[in-house]
């Protein structure tokens, strides 16, 4: 729900309107804001099942979290490189791989992309 609509909603809008139309369950790419834990218990509160994606609210009623883990991300980014210079013609060491990343960013998962796509390349 959310796309090609006329007006654009954040998350904890899309949220309530899903709460109120009684959806059967909540597929959402949640945060752990603590209006998104108000949500899902709101929505748990009223019989609908919600499970995060991509982004988790641990902090919530929610039944269950799917997610990539950051060196599985960099492993499927370091095949997509190896595809693309399998099916190019030059010798792979005319290519340049470039990797951008925070210098700023205390987020250890941007280290563990990267391991991924240096151990996959």
């Amino acid at each position: 729900m959310g796309t090609n609509l006329d007006v654009e909603y954040s998350e904890t809008e899309l949220m309530k309107i899903a709460i109120e139309s009684h959806v059967d369950g909540i597929i959402v790419e949640a945060n752990d804001d603590t209006e998104m834990v108000d949500l899902i218990q709101e929505a748990t509160d009223n019989n609908i099942p919600v499970v995060t994606v991509l982004g988790d609210c641990p902090g919530s009623k929610r039944i269950s979290y799917v997610g990539m883990g950051s060196y599985n991300l960099g492993q499927e980014y370091g095949n997509l490189v190896c595809e693309i210079l399998q099916d190019k013609q030059q010798p792979k060491e005319q290519y340049r791989i470039v990797v951008l990343m925070n210098e700023g960013s205390y987020d250890a998962s941007q280290n563990l992309v990267y391991s991924g796509i240096q151990e996959t390349v």
